[in-house]
């Protein structure tokens, strides 16, 4: 006996392959009894390299189409991810709520990784991640900032060390204390 499958599906659609509609549109299989409502969908615009730009992500509700979230991408000239900004669907508005930004090293490393938060009309920060890398491209080093009082503040450190492996042999993990970084933890990798 066959059991029906109730799922929360996403479908991502191409702008320019399967425009919006208010119809109702289901998912079937060979190997289902029953037809899967869809309940989200996201429509992704893209530019001349192919790089998404957009995607606009919709909800159901009552046979309808509704907006909920949306994300914006801009890259760099070689075609890296430079930031991701975050909307959300109020009262017939975009409304910011996060954002990121990428920088890569001349290698095409990420190199760091700043979050901030939309608050009172402007973007605050949030999060900031920094990370280093060895002569290989190897990560050697990742570490977290938090914003407090106006200004960066050093949160963890994890340093990843390596054995003549492609992949860290262990990491040291530091917290930030009293204006130094203090050992918190030592990990084996698997």
């Amino acid at each position: 006996m066959k059991l029906a499958l109730m799922l929360l599906m996403t479908v991502v659609y191409s702008i320019c392959a399967q425009p919006i509609s208010s119809q109702d549109e289901y998912l079937s299989d060979l190997n289902v009894d029953t037809a899967v409502a869809v309940r989200e969908k996201q429509v992704d615009k893209h530019d001349k390299d192919g790089n998404v730009v957009s995607s606009v992500f919709f909800s159901r509700k009552k046979h309808r189409w509704v907006k909920s979230e949306k994300s914006e991408y801009t890259y760099d000239e070689s075609g890296s991810l430079r930031s991701n900004t975050s909307y959300r669907w109020l009262d017939s508005n975009w409304i910011e709520i996060e954002k990121y930004e990428y920088t890569r090293d001349s290698a095409g490393h990420l190199t760091s990784t700043v979050v901030y938060a939309w608050s009172n009309g402007g973007w605050i920060g949030d999060h900031k991640y920094e990370r280093s890398y060895d002569g290989v491209g190897n990560e050697i080093m990742a570490i977290t900032y938090d914003w407090l009082t106006g200004a960066w503040t050093e949160w963890e450190k994890v340093e990843y060390i390596y054995e003549g492996e492609k992949y860290p042999s262990y990491s040291i993990t530091y917290g930030w204390l009293n204006g130094g970084w203090v050992e918190s933890s030592r990990e084996m990798s698997k």
